[in-house]
C-alpha cells in the first residue's frame, strides 16, 4: 500500500532511529506471522530483504510462476 508519505531528514541519527523502526516493524510483522502458524505468504509486492533472511523465507516465486 503506498501511502504518499515524503519525510525529509536532515539530521542523519534521526535518519537512524526512522531505519531501526522500519526494521522493527517488518521484524514483528514476521513474528506475528510465525506465530499465527504461516507457512505460505503470498503477495503481489516484494519483500524485504531482511524478511527473507528470516526463517529460510528464501523460497519464493514471482506470480508468474504459479499456476492455479
Amino acid at each position: 500500500m503506498q501511502l504518499g508519505v515524503q519525510i525529509l531528514v536532515t539530521d542523519p541519527r534521526e535518519f537512524e532511529k526512522i531505519r531501526q523502526r522500519e526494521a522493527d516493524m517488518t521484524k514483528e510483522r514476521i513474528e506475528k506471522l510465525l506465530k499465527a502458524g504461516a507457512n505460505v505468504v503470498l503477495t503481489t509486492k516484494g519483500i524485504d530483504d531482511m524478511a527473507l533472511k528470516k526463517e529460510d523465507a528464501t523460497k519464493n516465486k514471482r506470480e508468474s510462476d504459479i499456476k492455479v
